[in-house]
């Protein structure tokens, strides 16, 4: 990171996604299994379901809106503000939910969820600001640090999220602690952002935005000649990954009889490889081969492997197709967005880059959520 600049971005990427998966397991024991009572006690197992689905599809559909709008302010008031904007919503996201708990409230958890759906746009603009300060050689590997926050965030946000609620653990914790310490840390990385980030672009005042804008821009997105193709392999791509991510637990569970250990291990395996791809073998790539080439090749050994573990039975070949899928999933993202900003002017990235941060919300929303009980 010889960029300070990547640091405090860094940061708050790791936090924001930690967030996004702290709530999993809280939302699970509260909602499906109904401990303090949130939802009347007759309430049906399918309909607790519903209530989970809907708790983390609100917030995908609340950043699928607000995405390309955040970006596009980004673009005409800078980057810094509207990170630090981003951060301070999704701590009082956390504050909402945190009083939905404790005031028993069905009502305030979705308040909440919408509130962090809505100004969950510092991935975009993160994203934009590194376009900002950098060129097409370089993005790439400034990129996959950032996407290697949210990962890392994204993989270890469920287990913390249980660890703060573990009153075996810890004898003063509650369903409300995961709550109020992920706002607090939101708050402290928005304090530092504010301090250590360096404006990377002032903005454009000039540039038109209105709260309605996100829609007709994820339109305009997909019928720009240029950048087009990049986002419909972007989101077709997305699609897929989701169908077999959020399904693998009961593949393996289904299929070799997985217990809950043998899949942790496996998931464990796949982040491993994540980020070695991201950190060692994709910088590598992208200095001696087009985005395009490593992208191309990459959808392939995807397709492929989809195809294996399909038809598998053997469980060492899951393990085996697991490691090149593992790798190429974030070469894929890397070089399509590498692409997309090579293809935007400077004082479009954010609203670009916001445009990226709604087709993912999307995929992910309206795509299979992860598994419950």
């Amino acid at each position: 990171m010889k960029n300070l600049n990547i640091l405090p971005l860094f940061l708050s990427i790791l936090v924001d996604s930690v967030g996004w998966g702290v709530v999993f397991p809280v939302f699970d024991t509260l909602i499906i299994g109904n401990v303090v009572g949130i939802l009347p006690v007759d309430t049906s197992l399918l309909m607790r379901n519903v209530y989970f689905e809907l708790l983390i599809g609100v917030y995908c559909l609340g950043m699928f809106l607000a995405s390309p709008v955040l970006g596009s302010y980004s673009d005409r008031y800078g980057r810094k503000k509207l990170l630090v904007l981003s951060l301070l919503g999704g701590a009082i996201g956390f504050l909402i939910c945190g009083l939905g708990i404790w005031r028993m409230s069905i009502a305030l958890l979705f308040l909440g969820r919408i509130v962090s759906g809505l100004t969950a746009g510092n991935f975009a603009i993160a994203q934009a600001a590194i376009a900002d300060q950098s060129d097409e050689k370089t993005f790439p590997k400034y990129l996959s640090l950032i996407v290697l926050a949210n990962g890392i965030g994204f993989a270890c946000g469920p287990g913390i999220g249980g660890l703060l609620f573990d009153q075996n653990i810890w004898h003063h914790v509650s369903y409300l602690s995961p709550f109020i310490i992920m706002a607090m840390g939101l708050l402290i990385v928005a304090l530092l952002l504010n301090f250590l980030f360096h404006e990377s672009f002032s903005g454009d005042r000039k540039q038109a935005t209105n709260l309605w804008l996100g829609v007709r821009q994820v339109y305009q997105a997909f019928a720009l000649p240029r950048v087009r193709i990049y986002f419909i392999v972007l989101l077709f791509f997305f699609i897929g990954y989701t169908i077999f991510f959020s399904n693998l637990p009961i593949f393996l569970k289904t299929r070799f009889a997985a217990g809950g250990t043998s899949v942790g291990y496996l998931m464990t395996y796949f982040a491993i490889i994540f980020t070695l791809g991201l950190i060692w073998i994709l910088p590598k790539l992208t200095a001696r081969f087009s985005l395009r080439g490593i992208s191309l090749v990459s959808i392939v050994i995807q397709v492929i492997g989809y195809l294996i573990f399909l038809f598998s039975y053997n469980e060492i070949l899951i393990w085996l197709v697991l490691a090149p899928l593992a790798l190429t999933i974030p070469f894929v993202y890397v070089n399509q967005v590498s692409l997309i900003s090579a293809n935007t002017e400077s004082n479009n990235q954010g609203k670009m880059m916001g445009v990226v941060g709604s087709v993912i919300a999307l995929t992910w929303g309206g795509g299979p959520l992860p598994p419950v009980r």
